[in-house]
């Protein structure tokens, strides 16, 4: 499956914590992170296992850094996580021939089709009884960029654990959890520019 693409680049960080006397050179968020940390950025290739990394303050938001923002080239197939959500660069990567696999972001605007009313993935998924969803549409209310979106319905324990985890995190956050966020926590939703025919919702 893996071969129909130039290649699989696999883009994620994970945060070191550091002594406090480092702060100075290698800045972290406080509580989450302590007052030093590095954040180890990188680019793994599945295909070939190349394997790209960038050392940055623990602070560095994941998208602001030379692996997240290059364009990869045509046929190269991107997989991040939320913190690499991005609909411009999700745009940009369209438009180099390159392509792009992610969850999809609680909140995001979708729009079916040009002349429809924008809707969220709560009023999407909302009205379906089948355990599979897949279609074509619109993300963001001004930049628009086209997708497929992939969803599966959770398995009830996965969605049960899933839903306890995000109450319990809105809980201590002082803060109620969306709409969007409990439909997510429910079903599995990816949004990708891999045209059907190159890759398949059960692929």
């Amino acid at each position: 499956l893996l071969q129909r693409f130039q290649g699989v680049g696999l883009l994620d960080s994970s945060i070191i914590l550091l002594p406090d006397e480092l702060a100075e050179q290698w800045s972290g968020c406080g509580p989450t992170t302590g007052k030093a940390a590095i954040k180890v950025m990188v680019e793994w290739d599945w295909l070939s296992g190349k394997l790209e990394m960038q050392l940055l303050a623990g602070r560095t938001h994941d998208q602001n850094n030379d692996l997240a923002v290059r364009l990869p080239p045509a046929g190269y197939l991107r997989i991040g996580d939320l913190g690499f959500f991005n609909l411009k660069q999700f745009q940009q990567m369209t438009q180099a021939g390159a392509y792009w696999l992610s969850r999809l972001k609680a909140g995001t605007t979708l729009v079916l089709n040009p002349q429809a009313q924008s809707t969220s993935i709560t009023q999407l998924l909302g009205v379906v009884s089948t355990d599979e969803v897949e279609v074509e549409l619109w993300l963001g209310q001004g930049l628009r960029v086209a997708c497929r979106l992939l969803a599966r319905r959770l398995p009830q324990p996965q969605a049960e654990e899933a839903l306890r985890k995000l109450h319990q995190d809105a809980q201590r956050e002082g803060r109620t959890a969306s709409s969007d966020q409990i439909t997510l926590a429910q079903w599995s939703v990816l949004i990708t520019n891999i045209p059907k025919g190159l890759l398949s919702l059960s692929e």
